[in-house]
């Protein structure tokens, strides 16, 4: 924020794009002040737990703000769950919102009966939709639903936004856009190119390397052993074990705190869990630490990489706490290897 007018809320991890809008939308109206509020989430950030906080008391509020979903079906690896089943159900409906621009500009175009059978059809019009596109999930929370449209056609998209804009509600604006466009190699494989070096090759995740390939030699040899990952598999070199034992890998998407307990009632029901994080990103998870692994003394293992300062990622992504904050909590034993043979 102190770099630019134009950030008006800094980008940290991942989920906080709605609180913050909300807390944006809630401070104008105190303040008695005019200007519009919009964030922009992507879908893998939207399935995870401060989002759907977030975006369960923005459409109870009411408060006038718009919500871009950009959905390409991508976070850092692919998404998972329920929600992102959903989010592919509606990108499958692209027509819905076309037929109904038309019909509308039909019905408008009768000078007698066109009020009046537009009347008559209003009172179905929550059924046909939940017919049409399943769009419901957002209209029961209190967003008017838009899309989906297709991010990269501008005229559509900017159409789209200004429609948004003069609702003067909660709205969410569904875009689907492809991650890596322009690119054919980040279009091919976007997972290895989330970040990238100087000269455009993926980055090396050497610990990574040495990590999967000992999970897949212990889980060879432990058929009790499992691992469990929230949304990294490539970056955390996990993707081999996935590959190798799917059956006992588990990818529960952005959402730390919920992979921590999880992990933490597998190992009471007997399995050895192992969940494989970023530092950066197990700071989400704290709580769940220490009080569904370390008070319950339950034997779910973390393993942490990009510990300490870590260059282009930046202050959001350091993981400077990690080892404070582990060993503040009871029964925790932590190993710092040095190098991969450690």
């Amino acid at each position: 924020m102190e770099e630019s007018p134009f950030d008006a809320f800094g980008a940290g991890h991942s989920g906080t794009a709605i609180s913050a809008a909300l807390g944006y939308a809630r401070a104008r109206s105190a303040l008695g002040q005019d200007y519009r509020v919009v964030a922009l989430v992507g879908d893998g950030s939207f399935m995870n737990g401060p989002s759907m906080e977030a975006f369960n008391d923005a459409g109870h509020s009411g408060e006038p703000l718009v919500v871009v979903l950009n959905d390409n079906e991508m976070s850092i690896d692919r998404n998972e769950g329920a929600l992102a089943r959903y989010l592919t159900r509606l990108r499958a409906r692209p027509g819905y919102q076309r037929a109904k621009r038309r019909t509308k500009s039909a019905l408008d175009s009768l000078p007698l009966l066109g009020r009046p059978i537009k009347a008559a059809i209003q009172w179905s019009k929550r059924k046909l939709r939940r017919l049409l596109v399943e769009g419901e999930f957002f209209e029961d929370l209190g967003f008017s639903y838009l899309g989906p449209v297709d991010g990269h056609d501008l005229p559509t998209l900017v159409g789209a936004l200004r429609a948004a804009k003069e609702m003067e509600r909660p709205v969410l604006l569904h875009v689907l856009t492809t991650k890596g466009k322009g690119f054919e190699p980040a279009q091919v494989r976007p997972e290895r190119y989330h970040g990238v070096s100087p000269n455009g090759a993926p980055k090396a995740f050497s610990y990574a390397g040495v990590v999967g390939e000992t999970l897949c030699q212990l889980g060879a040899r432990d058929k009790r052993l499992c691992v469990i990952t929230a949304a990294m598999r490539e970056g955390t070199g996990t993707e081999r074990f996935a590959r190798r034992f799917p059956e006992r890998f588990y990818d529960v998407g952005i959402a730390e705190s919920h992979a921590v307990t999880m992990a933490a009632a597998m190992a009471a029901g007997g399995l050895h869990p192992h969940f494989v994080v970023y530092s950066t990103f197990l700071q989400r998870g704290y709580d769940q630490i220490l009080q569904d692994v370390a008070l319950q003394g339950l034997p779910a293992r973390l393993l942490v990489s990009h510990m300490g300062l870590v260059g282009e990622d930046g202050a959001t992504h350091n993981g400077g706490f990690t080892l404070s904050y582990l060993l503040q909590a009871p029964g925790m034993t932590v190993l710092c290897p040095s190098d991969g043979r450690e």
